[in-house]
């Protein structure tokens, strides 16, 4: 797999929590006169950027190579403890810092108020914590899982149960009442093209890179569904 496809993964992920940063900050402008705010950065589901950036630097580690290391399955807490002089403690306090970094500039923003982001703030090593703990959710399946279960109208669980038993999504499709492997396929392609679009934004993708990818996402998503792996195609 190039180097950018092994970027895509994580930073697909980072920028999905971007894509729901948006509306977060949308959400806490429209509650923000009642004192309270819808979503905060720091409850999101998967590691942010600026998130996996602290990783990489308390780790000693490029992001490329965090990044990689993470996309083939292994823990934040199990890269931490393999790394001299670094343990999961020490990475769960770099990690929760920048999330509290960014529980605080969007209170400066106006885009938290006082309390939620003090409510915010007693959360972050909790959520560092279990971040520290997370894996890939398939083989091979990686950021699909999401789009594809809300496409299907089922459960990431119940998708994830049937994935890991060994059916293709394009056999869990054909069980699905109103749903096609077509209308799938379309599904990840938008999602996918979109994470792509977030992560050049973030930086961490370049137009190249960008190109290259959403050359082959049709084909990339097509491999998903039908064999359950884009590994090597």
């Amino acid at each position: 797999m190039s180097g950018s496809r092994m970027r895509i993964a994580l930073a697909g992920i980072a920028a999905a929590a971007v894509i729901a940063g948006v509306l977060v900050a949308v959400g806490g402008r429209a509650g923000h006169g009642h004192g309270h705010s819808r979503a905060s950065p720091a409850r999101e589901g998967a590691l942010a950027p600026a998130d996996l950036s602290a990783a990489a630097r308390y780790l000693g580690l490029a992001p490329s190579e965090l990044r990689l290391r993470v996309r083939r399955g292994q823990t934040l807490a199990t890269i931490a403890r393999a790394t001299a002089g670094r343990s999961p403690e020490g990475l769960t306090a770099a990690v929760a810092a920048a999330k509290a970094t960014r529980v605080r500039a969007a209170l400066k923003a106006g885009r938290l108020s006082e309390t939620a982001a003090q409510a915010q703030l007693a959360t972050v090593t909790t959520r560092a914590r279990a971040e520290l703990q997370r894996r890939r959710p398939a083989p091979g399946l990686g950021g699909a899982l999401s789009p594809a279960a809300r496409y299907l109208k089922m459960s990431r669980g119940e998708l994830l149960r049937q994935v890991r038993a060994g059916r293709t999504l394009a056999a869990i499709t054909a069980r699905r009442k109103g749903r096609s492997v077509p209308g799938l396929i379309d599904a990840l392609v938008a999602a996918r093209s979109a994470r792509i679009a977030a992560a050049v934004r973030l930086g961490a993708l370049s137009d190249a890179e960008a190109t290259e990818l959403r050359g082959s996402v049709r084909r990339r998503m097509t491999a998903l569904v039908q064999t359950g792996s884009i590994q090597g195609r």
